[in-house]
């Protein structure tokens, strides 16, 4: 499991653990370390029992997160093995406990109607019987657009940001593209498609990826989404995205960075002006996930290769 340690290798934030080490898996998939995932995946398998996820194995006391969870929903678009079975355990757990994915507070543990959507997705992928979902993800629909206009710089935008980033994944897999989007609200726009020639629904996620962009400037991650979400991912553009990350002071070239190059420990998940708050000393090592979730997404070679197209690079050179 990814954690954060203290330069005498003590570990640090380890009930952090299921959502970077959810990413770790996901960028290792996508770079072609297939073994090594295999492995990774073992281990955040070993944070579950019959359904209920902890953030970490060291962690039993401290309910499991909103967040925490995404990143096992994030980790699904990658085909993990025994999917459907910790689905349907999770589901289970989910209902005996009335919508709780753990015994926190509602704010931290109830599963609200945006992450509970993308378990009504697979299980509808999956032909799980819609009686044995818990009520709220038989109810559940999209609400990111809502929670862009509430949200500040942080990690509740980045919250947005993955959440997009799965709807953009399932997107290209045909087996799930026709669970994406809440039935009622999506099936009235679609008519519009056969007047105008163009579907709108897509649009959403354009106006949530430029909302969040537009107020983190400096977040590439959020840029990435911005340009995917437009079709703008060119061989050149996404050069230029390499080319940014590699130059990022805050990801030295010959270790992993430490608390003395950023206050950060993943950067897509803070505000930018905590990019550069450094501390005088070196006292913690980050695990790095954040540079390595970067460099998969932009080489993935499972993306569709996009056209060069004059409109696209002159709009976001």
């Amino acid at each position: 499991m990814v954690v954060n340690r203290y330069l005498d290798g003590t570990p640090k934030d380890i009930c952090d653990s299921l959502l970077f080490t959810s990413l770790y898996f996901i960028s290792l998939k996508k770079l072609g370390y297939l073994n090594k995932a295999e492995q990774v995946w073992f281990n955040i398998e070993a944070s579950q029992t019959k359904g209920k996820w902890l953030r970490h194995p060291d962690c039993p006391a401290t309910p499991t997160s909103r967040d925490m969870i995404l990143g096992v929903l994030a980790a699904f678009t990658q085909e993990v093995p025994n999917m459907r079975s910790h689905l349907v355990h999770t589901l289970q757990f989910v209902r005996k406990n009335r919508g709780f994915i753990a015994n926190g507070r509602p704010d931290i543990s109830f599963l609200a109607p945006g992450v509970a959507e993308f378990f009504r997705i697979y299980a509808n992928a999956l032909q799980i019987s819609p009686g044995s979902r818990p009520l709220n993800i038989q109810l559940a629909f999209p609400t990111s657009e809502f929670s862009t206009l509430l949200a500040d710089p942080g990690y509740r935008t980045h919250l947005i940001a993955l959440q997009s980033w799965i709807e953009l994944e399932l997107r290209e897999k045909a087996h799930y593209r026709e669970h994406l989007g809440h039935r009622q609200a999506l099936a009235a726009l679609k008519p519009l498609t056969k007047i105008t020639g163009i579907d709108p629904r897509p649009q959403r996620i354009s106006w949530i990826t430029q909302t969040i962009y537009g107020e983190n400037r400096d977040n590439l991650f959020f840029k990435y989404l911005r340009l995917k979400s437009a079709g703008a991912l060119t061989r050149s553009v996404r050069s230029k995205l390499i080319s940014d990350l590699l130059a990022m002071p805050q990801f030295p070239s010959d270790r992993l960075p430490e608390d003395c190059d950023r206050k950060a420990d993943y950067l897509w998940q803070r505000a930018s002006d905590e990019y550069h708050k450094a501390s005088p000393t070196c006292r913690v090592s980050f695990n790095g996930v954040d540079f390595l979730w970067m460099a998969a997404l932009l080489l993935d070679h499972h993306e569709p290769i996009i056209t060069e197209d004059s409109h696209h690079n002159k709009a976001w050179n």
